[in-house]
């Protein structure tokens, strides 16, 4: 039942594995008890279900308890009680309790360099997510300095052309734009449009992302002209 609920969570058919996944609970909860760590990880699923729905206030109460849950039961630093930490910070992020989020993500942080070490790509990805939570604060010097530190760790690991460094890339443009260092966003944003449209193509997802954050540091900088070519491409 937990496979075919897997199944229909990959195929986007997130009511249908909702179904599934309740009962999943409710029969572990019955058979193994609250504190299993199977019945944790079918709440965690589920959890995660909620959060695809878009139901925020579900996920965030499922959430809280696995987290509650892995820490008694594996301890802080155990990396199942770490991706409970993760989803529970991206689930604030999207109920815009940022502050919570950072709260997390700033131990989270820090339990992976003490497990791992500061170039692991784990580490990475949660400074990341603290660093796009710093900017949904408007804490933009925070959010620049870590951004600064993961683009250089990701082109050291996956070199320039890889599209987690391209991300990285966008999103520290994104930053400096907000900060209104439009050379130093304008000098990034070209060279990610520049890759992603040769790795992915014009009308990719991530390609598009990269344009309208380029069109709105062309029109900071005056660069109407320039702007206006890149606007038709997203027409």
């Amino acid at each position: 039942m937990n496979n075919l609920a897997d199944s229909y969570s990959r195929l986007g058919q997130f009511e249908e594995a909702e179904k599934l996944q309740v009962d999943v609970v409710e029969k572990r909860r019955r058979l193994l008890g609250e504190d299993d760590l199977y019945t944790v990880r079918a709440m965690n699923n589920l959890a995660a279900t909620y959060h695809d729905l878009g139901r925020f206030e579900e996920a965030e109460k499922l959430q809280v308890d696995v987290l509650e849950k892995r820490r008694r039961l594996l301890g802080d630093d155990h990396p199942e009680t770490l991706d409970a930490m993760h989803n529970l910070g991206l689930t604030y992020r999207y109920l815009k309790q940022f502050e919570e989020a950072a709260k997390l993500y700033i131990v989270e942080v820090e339990k992976w360099k003490q497990l791992t070490d500061g170039d692991h790509p784990r580490t990475l990805d949660v400074m990341h997510d603290l660093a796009k939570t710093y900017d949904d604060l408007g804490n933009f010097e925070e959010a620049e300095q870590l951004k600064v530190v993961v683009l250089e760790k990701q082109k050291k690991i996956f070199g320039e052309d890889h599209s987690d460094t391209l991300l990285a890339m966008n999103n520290l443009g994104y930053t400096n734009y907000r900060m209104g260092h439009l050379i130093e966003a304008e000098a990034l944003l070209v060279v990610a449009l520049e890759k992603r449209r040769v790795l992915f193509g014009d009308d990719h997802r991530q390609t598009r992302h990269v344009m309208q954050n380029l069109i709105k540091t062309y029109h900071g900088l005056g660069k109407q002209a320039e702007a206006a070519e890149l606007e038709k491409l997203l027409k």
